[in-house]
């Protein structure tokens, strides 16, 4: 560990603004900077003589911490703006500026308030799951997917179902399983899952699996698919039948008022 220097630097101007998206308007809105501070660190890794000078060889970066107040709701947020010397460089613009909002801006999140029909311990563990995505803990977030197939199953009175492996003799015979592939083939042999959704959610248990055993992160991408084909299973088993209770319902209403 060599010589680390610290200290407070000129940052972005406070009163000027900065163009960001707002969670409060739902859109990208100038943002007055009401305070700012920026660290800079530097840290000593070699040094050598050179032409009879010594010369030091650093590794580098910042940190600025900056409040913002948006110029259309007013709504308060802060901002962390971080480089370093030894990450990636852009071939076109040189260093790489990265940012951090709290709260976390909501257009890169997903929305965790959309299932609001379904079973209670369901919508708690799919809570949990954009949570874990929306803070970028993705292990965690394949392993709840995992568990909330897992509690659709429970959810349905299924407990296991037919799966087919291979015998000694090459010849694949169906055998009954109580495990999480059982339990989603039992979802298609009581009529609740057709056979590609079977084998959507079996994809969803790899990933699951994978999660657990390997302890391999699974791409931020693959894991907001896996979670928007959920969701539309979630809506199929529980949102639209309660939807179509509730138009009945209306459709009866209205037949006895005419």
């Amino acid at each position: 560990m060599g010589e680390i220097t610290k200290k407070i630097v000129d940052g972005h101007v406070e009163g000027s603004a900065i163009k960001s998206y707002c969670n409060e308007c739902g859109a990208d809105r100038n943002h007055t900077i009401l305070k700012s501070i920026r660290i800079y660190v530097s840290e000593v890794v070699a040094r050598e003589m050179i032409n009879d000078n010594l010369c030091e060889h650093t590794v580098d970066g910042s940190n600025e911490y900056l409040t913002l107040q948006c110029m259309g709701c007013e709504d308060i947020s802060f901002m962390r703006e971080h480089w370093f010397s030894e990450d990636e460089h852009d071939p076109y613009y040189g260093t790489v500026l990265h940012h951090k909002f709290y709260p976390p801006r909501s257009n890169n999140l997903l929305n965790g308030d959309k299932l609001d029909s379904v079973p209670i311990n369901l919508k708690g563990i799919y809570s949990e799951v954009v949570d874990c995505f929306n803070n970028s803990s993705f292990i965690l977030c394949a392993v709840g997917l995992r568990t909330l197939i897992e509690g659709i199953c429970s959810e349905q009175g299924v407990d296991g179902g037919n799966v087919f492996h291979k015998n000694d003799e090459g010849e694949t015979k169906p055998v009954r399983s109580s495990n999480l592939d059982g339990k989603i083939e039992g979802l298609h042999e009581k009529g609740i899952l057709t056979k590609n959704h079977a084998e959507i959610l079996n994809t969803h248990r790899f990933l699951g699996n994978e999660a657990v055993h390997q302890l391999r992160a699974p791409h931020k991408n693959e894991l907001e698919t896996a979670i928007n084909i959920l969701e539309h299973l979630i809506d199929s088993l529980y949102v639209i039948p309660q939807k179509g209770i509730a138009l009945k319902e209306m459709m009866t209403k209205r037949k006895k008022t005419n």
